[in-house]
């Protein structure tokens, strides 16, 4: 069972003993709840979850909690979870378009640029993966960039010497993306085997 799995078990569980999802994990917003919040962390849930989602069934397409993304004005930290929950399930188009949506309303944060770039080199499209990396590397230029960002387009360009360097920069750092790419996002699913990615994890202490 991966991590992904097991974590999305666990939630499962979780929401059978809540009356309400919203009373569990939304954000309070005057006297009601957001349902924002509560969409966004249900996508970080799926997120967690590749191919058979053990918490909505097997497969994304049509699912209630990413159509409900689809609205205009949602979170980007909600449409990012979302695209991870594409990725779980090797919908790149569809991931690709969930962190596209993530990069315009974040205002370009780097954690999106990088999601960004990693969904185009692993979905063939080397060239515009190239892009993303460039766009942050001129950032990092006269901004702060987490070093996890460039990771995500390393990974996905195959570049895995490049994204080790950069993971390890990221624990320096004390990331905290860090650790949820290390066990639950699918986003470095490609590294797992490595005895290096195996490493980084008993660093941490997880």
């Amino acid at each position: 069972m991966t991590p992904h799995t097991a974590f999305g078990i666990r939630l499962k569980d979780g929401l059978k003993k809540s009356t309400s999802v919203t009373t569990m994990y939304s954000l309070p917003r005057g006297k009601n709840r957001s349902p924002a919040c509560t969409i966004c962390v249900l996508a970080h849930a799926v997120s967690f979850c590749p191919g058979q989602n053990p918490i909505l069934g097997p497969g994304l397409k049509g699912n209630w909690i990413l159509r409900g993304l689809d609205r205009e004005g949602v979170n980007w930290f909600a449409l990012q979870f979302a695209g991870q929950a594409h990725v779980a399930s090797g919908q790149w188009d569809e991931a690709i378009a969930k962190f596209e949506r993530a990069v315009r309303s974040s205002g370009e944060v780097p954690y999106t640029i990088g999601l960004l770039g990693n969904a185009l080199a692993r979905a063939g499209r080397r060239d515009e993966a190239l892009q993303q990396l460039a766009k942050l590397r001129t950032r990092a230029e006269s901004h702060y960039v987490p070093a996890i960002a460039l990771a995500y387009v390393h990974a996905g360009l195959n570049e895995w010497d490049e994204a080790f360097a950069l993971l390890g920069q990221a624990l320096e750092a004390r990331d905290h993306w860090l650790t949820f790419s290390l066990t639950h996002f699918p986003v470095l699913d490609d590294l797992r085997p490595d005895a290096r990615f195996k490493a980084l994890v008993a660093r941490i202490g997880l």
